[in-house]
């Protein structure tokens, strides 16, 4: 006699013969979600709406204060981070486009029609491009010329000796919703006074750039001479707006700051606050892989150089905290305070909680990344793409978490160097490109790193803040989809068993499945709920017959029916019948195929063969299956 046994069912194993799999263990596995020891298979996808552009790389969705979502999409390969500044009402993120830094929040990136984001500024705020003009004022020759023009200091104290050295410079302050962001400083200009504390005229302010900026206003600075050092402080600030200054200073005349002139008159314990944007430079050009660290500051790197901003200020990108690696950077992934820098060769690990004092460290194993895009991360730390599988790091420790599933030469077929990731309630759900078609792969993390296929073409993955929900633009149809969603119906599902060989001839003579049989119930519950949504609206869509249903732009007020709501309930779908059919098939061929409805033994024709193979295909849980050469074994309750 002889008994196959399936349970405690789980995925496929490339790197192993069909022949030497464990009994457990499938051929093929997809659709199926295994970490139950069943065979379940994933919700349905549900539409959420169409992408306005062919090729789209990157989604993204935003969130408004009402509650209202806006997707964002790019064509180019875009990484994404929210604003690490506070933000209550105004839903900032920052963005790398195809290397170019950007930033937008929800009034920008929602205004007008057309793709999103609409609207948006660049990253960093230029600094000034040329020196301030100055002239210092002549000194009056007699006593009563000095009183006039300096009532506030005796002629006494004027010497021809008394001479003082002033450096100015300003900078540019734009606003970005509630946040002021200040620029680095222009390059700074001397002008020596006849007299300390004399006035000096400043003119030469250079009219920023307005493409995608907002700068607001200039600062201008004035160097003082400390103890052991020299300080720019703050002289005034002039808008560009209303050009209304306070009365030490004097109006500039003009619609823009070119060609206008400002007169410091303000003594030394006059001055304002200390200038702090010294370092602020913009991104530097090309800047990739956008991550936030969680102390405040954001992260990414061109070439081989590893930048950050400041703390709590995004726009500014201070190169004297930049890092450097020996080899070219794919990519970069974050766990706890630690930055993973993925490279052509062997990855980096710095770590930190001020990018003053970030530690780098060179991991010492060669597994270089093949795709940016395969790279992401969860609590149990950063995965990519590399020649030999998939690596995964953290804590100080790195390794090829796939190595007990398959092989470099099995990983070679699904085209690491295509690959596009997520991370999706702990499992890695891995897009790859194929004969001119987006496949998917979905590896367990939390879990035994069980592999199983997936039945979608994503060319774009986004993982929705606060619900964790996963979202994925289709390829065949270019429709972004919620991925696990459908309330009621499941994906058609296929697993097949390794094959099982025997040493002579085996005939056997029945089987029996043991599966969630009693789902219909749910389906009848469910298309019951529907028949009384139908009936209902039927009876509204009576009851109105010539009337408003409430669902027209302010017929009603906000929060009374759901969004694009009226009168009339929104329809379930309608749900799919549920069964599971197992096909058995000896020495490579197909002989019988059952669709179960009860655990039940039966006949299965008596075929002779070497080698059987079980497949369970549907949309019903399948929990156990037994298979044996005689009924007497089978046909005892389960």
């Amino acid at each position: 006699m002889s008994t196959i046994l399936l349970s405690n069912f789980t995925g496929i194993l490339p790197r192993m013969s069909d022949s030497l799999l464990p009994d457990n263990a499938s051929q093929v596995a997809r659709n199926v979600k295994l970490q139950s020891g069943e065979i379940r298979p994933w919700r349905k996808p549900v539409k959420v709406q169409p992408a306005l552009q062919k090729g789209v790389k990157s989604i993204f969705k935003m969130e408004g204060t009402g509650g209202e979502t806006l997707w964002c999409e790019w064509v180019d390969d875009t990484d994404v981070c929210y604003g690490p500044v506070a933000d209550q009402e105004e839903f900032r993120i920052y963005y790398s486009e195809g290397g170019v830094c950007k930033k937008t929040n929800w009034k920008l990136a929602s205004e007008g029609d057309g793709i999103a984001p609409r609207n948006w500024y660049y990253l960093g705020t230029p600094y000034p491009d040329g020196k301030p003009t100055l002239k210092a004022n002549r000194v009056p020759n007699d006593k009563e010329e000095w009183q006039d023009k300096y009532p506030d200091k005796p002629y006494e104290e004027y010497s021809a000796d008394n001479t003082e050295n002033r450096v100015y410079a300003y900078t540019y302050v734009s606003e970005f919703g509630d946040v002021v962001e200040e620029s680095a400083p222009s390059e700074a200009a001397e002008v020596t006074c006849d007299v300390s504390g004399g006035s000096v005229e400043v003119s030469g302010f250079i009219d920023p750039p307005t493409d995608h900026l907002n700068v607001t206003r200039i600062r201008l600075y004035r160097a003082v001479m400390g103890a052991s050092s020299v300080i720019y402080k703050l002289v005034d600030e002039l808008p560009l707006k209303d050009h209304k200054f306070p009365a030490s200073g004097t109006s500039l005349n003009a619609v823009r700051w070119s060609n206008s002139t400002y007169t410091d008159k303000a003594s030394v314990v006059d001055l304002g606050k200390e200038l702090d944007s010294l370092y602020y430079n913009e991104p530097p050009k090309g800047l990739k892989g956008l991550v936030a660290m969680p102390n405040g500051f954001l992260a990414g790197f061109v070439h081989n150089e590893v930048w950050f901003s400041e703390p709590y200020l995004p726009h500014a990108w201070p190169s004297v905290y930049m890092l450097t690696t020996d080899s070219p950077i794919v990519g970069l992934g974050v766990y706890g305070n630690t930055l993973v820098v993925a490279t052509t060769r062997q990855p980096y690990t710095i770590s930190g909680t001020h990018p003053s004092s970030m530690a780098q460290e060179k991991q010492p194993m060669m597994q270089p990344c093949v795709a940016k895009r395969s790279i992401a991360y969860d609590q149990y730390g950063v995965i990519y793409a590399s020649p030999y599988g998939l690596v995964a790091i953290a804590g100080g420790q790195m390794d090829v978490f796939t190595r007990e599933i398959i092989t470099q030469d099995e990983w070679q077929e699904y085209n690491p160097t295509t690959m596009t990731a997520a991370m999706y309630n702990n499992l890695y759900m891995d897009s790859y490109r194929k004969a001119g078609k987006n496949f998917m792969l979905v590896f367990s993390r939390g879990d035994q790193p069980a592999l199983v296929e997936y039945s979608f073409t994503p060319t774009a993955m986004h993982v929705e803040r606060g619900t964790g929900r996963l979202f994925c633009l289709n390829e065949e149809d270019n429709y972004i989809y919620q991925m696990d969603a459908d309330p009621i119906n499941r994906e058609l599902y296929e697993w097949q068993s390794k094959r099982f060989v025997n040493p002579f001839w085996t005939s056997f003579s029945a089987m029996k499945l043991d599966a969630d049989f009693g789902a219909n119930e749910d389906v009848k519950a469910w298309e019951a709920y529907r028949d009384q949504a139908l009936e209902y609206n039927h009876t509204i869509w009576e009851q109105q017959a010539g009337k408003s249903l409430l669902g027209e732009f302010n017929a009603v007020t906000l929060n009374t029916f759901e969004v694009n709501g009226s009168l009339m309930r929104t329809l379930p779908v309608r749900a799919d019948f549920r069964s599971v059919t197992v096909t058995l098939t000896a020495d490579g061929k197909d002989i019988y195929s059952k669709t179960f409805t009860e655990i039940q033994a039966c006949r299965i024709p008596a075929v002779k063969a070497y080698t059987w193979e079980v497949r369970f295909s549907g949309t019903m849980f399948v929990r156990s299956f037994a298979m044996s050469t005689t009924m007497r074994e089978l046909s005892s309750p389960n």
